[in-house]
């Protein structure tokens, strides 16, 4: 998609990308702050989302609810997440909306109240969100691996955490997060930025500092972790960890090498596993932070087919971390690659997601040099950044529906020579 990008810093040492996409008629906006759960006390885990849930009540807009239906008026659309690095704001709305939106934007950010009587309401609604991933055997699966390869709570624990939680902890973590050297903001459209976009985000706020992310340090688990629920399927996780972060060359060349053997009916894991009829569906992503790079893998599979699905899994991840895969293979694979990117990055909220990766490190890579990179990479490239996130050995397995451990430590031993 055309556009171009700006790099900014604001007068009040906030940074953002400003990224102009010609004849557009929306505006996306995301305000971040470096304040995830990563950075909180883990005996009060989702402090950082409750204060989430608490920042749409503000001096202006003082009753329940009552900012949100200000800035949905006219269809705009507003929503605030919580990850293990940062608490961010998104905003879309028509163009002919952006300076009113932008100006709601600073008064969230610079005027919640956090009352009291909200604090009861939300407390309610993030446990109803944590029973919600507990009923929901995806989520659950990760959970119960990241729970115990990082030692922090599950969802469980995290919903039996939340009574300590106090109005004096929002305060603080609020007071501790929100200064404006610590706020990076994305906004894209076709807007004049600098008459109605920037004023409204260069808020006064306390200058402090950008809060450094805290390395969270893993082990490889010795024995799957596996959790019983009367169902038919078994959903299962695996994770490796490399304690280095990659290059965007390397996860691009990494990546790669997973989307051949998961992306589409022509990939060579998912392929055969549907032309068997092994698995409906599968995932397996790359993705990289600060610190580390991981890979994951993960899906649902009958019981009846989870030997010889597994089975094939180790035979085809190896196949990959060998680079025994066709040339005709591998450029397959870059021509879909190389579509789907096409096909993906067609709206301000899509190119968005492509350059979040300036809230980790202040850095961004040009849109273009993806498809440089796809030229570039080779196969071998491909296959040694691959193999580079088994070389360290850190890994675990987990498992969640009809199985027990028997079967869960016979799937994991067929897949761990892959780390050998």
């Amino acid at each position: 998609m055309q556009h171009t990008v700006r790099e900014i810093t604001l007068d009040n040492g906030a940074k953002g990308l400003l990224l102009h996409v010609p004849g557009v008629d929306v505006v996306r906006m995301l305000v971040e702050f470096r304040a995830g759960f990563d950075l909180g006390d883990w005996g009060k885990y989702e402090l950082p989302h409750v204060t989430e849930h608490l920042m749409f009540t503000n001096q202006s807009y003082p009753e329940p609810n009552q900012f949100s239906r200000e800035v949905e008026k006219n269809g705009a659309f507003c929503n605030a997440t919580t990850s293990d690095t940062s608490l961010a704001y998104e905003y879309e709305c028509a163009t002919f909306e952006a300076e009113r939106i932008a100006g709601l934007i600073g008064i969230q950010i610079t005027e919640p109240t956090f009352p009291a009587r909200e604090l009861t309401s939300e407390l309610n609604n993030v446990a109803d969100e944590l029973d919600n991933d507990i009923s929901d055997p995806g989520p659950a699966v990760n959970n119960n691996l990241q729970a115990a390869a990082y030692d922090m709570p599950d969802f469980r624990r995290r919903r039996d955490q939340l009574s300590a939680i106090t109005e004096d902890d929002v305060r603080e973590w609020y007071r501790q997060t929100h200064t404006s050297d610590n706020m990076r903001f994305l906004v894209a459209g076709d807007v004049d930025f600098d008459t109605e976009v920037l004023p409204g985000l260069n808020v006064d706020l306390p200058r402090d500092e950008r809060l450094a992310v805290p390395y969270v340090a893993s082990t490889k688990l010795e024995e799957p972790v596996v959790e019983y629920r009367d169902m038919p399927q078994i959903y299962y996780r695996f994770t490796s960890r490399l304690s280095q972060s990659y290059s965007y060359r390397e996860l691009i060349a990494a990546r790669l090498m997973s989307d051949a053997l998961s992306a589409g009916f022509s990939a060579t894991l998912f392929g055969e596993a549907r032309d068997r009829g092994l698995v409906y569906d599968l995932a397996m992503r790359v993705g990289r932070d600060t610190h580390t790079t991981e890979w994951n893998f993960g899906g649902p599979v009958s019981p009846a087919h989870a030997d010889t699905y597994f089975q094939l899994a180790a035979d085809k991840i190896r196949q990959a971390q060998n680079g025994d895969i066709s040339g005709e293979q591998f450029d397959r694979m870059k021509r879909l690659l190389r579509g789907n990117r096409a096909r993906k990055y067609q709206t301000p909220g899509s190119l968005l997601s492509y350059y979040d990766m300036f809230l980790e490190d202040d850095h961004y890579e040009a849109f273009e040099e993806f498809y440089r990179l796809l030229d570039d990479i080779t196969l071998d490239e491909a296959a040694r950044a691959f193999a580079g996130l088994f070389q360290e050995n850190v890994w675990g397995a987990s498992f969640l529906g009809n199985v027990d451990e028997t079967a869960a430590a016979r799937y994991r031993d067929i897949v761990s020579p892959l780390w050998d």
